[in-house]
């Protein structure tokens, strides 16, 4: 039978709602937090749940695991990413920046200026220390639902995928614990479909399936806007990735 799309039916498979709910009721309940590595994944890889999410007025934190210091414009990169946050009506103003686990890690945008997770190419980041960052801020901000990469980081970036399994050694501690939490994760797909732009709408719901949600946004100027808050990375070849990228208008999200 051919699925017919609704972003606001397949926002409610994301968000786990269930009929007898209201929406306001729902989304005042459920407090959503994206997982990223550097200021501008958000805006590279995320916006099309992000800008969904804000339509339907749901809270939305940002942990972002590192500032993006590899070229010493940590302290910049973070003032990109409030701006970014702010041209999508994220409500993440006032950046918080701690350094270690014992730093308060309430509120609605924190970057993490650890030194063991350095922006980099060849810098490993340990599981266990992102797990317990993840632990802290979901539960002093009593975050419901995260989002964050697959196991292949949307573009291979090893910060990206030690993100993703870093949040995978917290689920697996939630599940000892017996902690309720959804996870999501991006999917990464073929180097062909990364770059078909909005003609990947119509493949994605193609494949869609009950394991995974898929959402659209028709707006992806305000991708572009929240890109080129970015102002210290959005070189020529970003600004070719905002305009031809899936990302820029698909997110298929698959349960962890």
């Amino acid at each position: 039978m051919k699925r017919k799309y609704s972003k606001e039916t397949i926002l409610s498979k994301f968000l786990n709602q269930t009929q007898q709910q209201t929406n306001e009721t729902s989304n005042n309940r459920k407090k959503v937090a994206l997982v990223i590595a550097h200021p501008d994944d958000e805006a590279m890889f995320f916006s099309p749940m992000l800008l969904s999410l804000v339509e339907q007025q749901v809270s939305v934190s940002i942990l972002c695991l590192s500032n993006g210091n590899f070229d010493g414009l940590g302290e910049k990169r973070v003032k990109e990413l409030e701006l970014s946050c702010s041209s999508m009506g994220l409500n993440c103003n006032n950046a918080k920046v701690v350094k270690e686990l014992q730093d308060d890690l309430s509120g609605s945008l924190v970057i993490v200026d650890n030194d063991q997770l350095l922006d980099g190419m060849n810098n490993k980041w340990s599981d266990e220390l992102i797990s317990n960052f993840v632990a802290k801020f979901v539960e002093q901000n009593g975050i419901t639902t995260l989002l964050t990469f697959d196991k292949d980081g949307i573009s291979s970036h090893p910060n990206h995928i030690d993100v993703f399994r870093g949040v995978s050694y917290f689920s697996d501690r939630c599940k000892r614990e017996q902690t309720s939490i959804d996870i999501f994760t991006l999917e990464s797909v073929n180097l062909l479909r990364k770059y078909l732009g909005i003609i990947e709408f119509a493949i994605s719901l193609h494949f869609n399936s009950d394991e995974n949600v898929t959402i659209f946004t028709p707006n992806p100027f305000i991708a572009w806007k929240a890109m080129s808050s970015h102002e210290s990375q959005f070189v020529w070849f970003r600004k070719l990735f905002v305009l031809f990228s899936r990302y820029t208008f698909v997110n298929t999200l698959t349960k962890l």
